[in-house]
């Protein structure tokens, strides 16, 4: 299902997987990790906020996009209400 700006929701939502999916493999993984003990602990301590963090950094750059699209958006409509005032005019 595509929306007006042409993404599929299942690239969004694969995204949001992958930002939920990473704490939990990196918690997983970290008894089998050859770290440090400390190193270990410090990553497991950082893991419940790298999906928030992950997700604020989406919702940014979702945000930036639309902007961006609403602007480009904008002008060419401009574009066409000054082509048609040439053709009437």
């Amino acid at each position: 299902m595509n929306n007006k700006s042409g993404h599929s929701g299942i690239s969004h939502m694969l995204m949001m997987v992958l930002c939920c999916a990473i704490p939990i493999i990196l918690v997983a993984s970290l008894p089998f990790l050859g770290l440090a003990p400390r190193f270990k602990i410090m990553l497991a301590a950082a893991a419940p906020f790298i999906c928030p963090i992950m997700m604020l950094l989406m919702v940014i750059v979702m945000f930036m996009h639309s902007k961006k699209n609403k602007c480009c958006n904008d002008m060419e409509e401009n574009k066409e209400n000054t082509n048609v005032k040439k053709v009437n005019g």
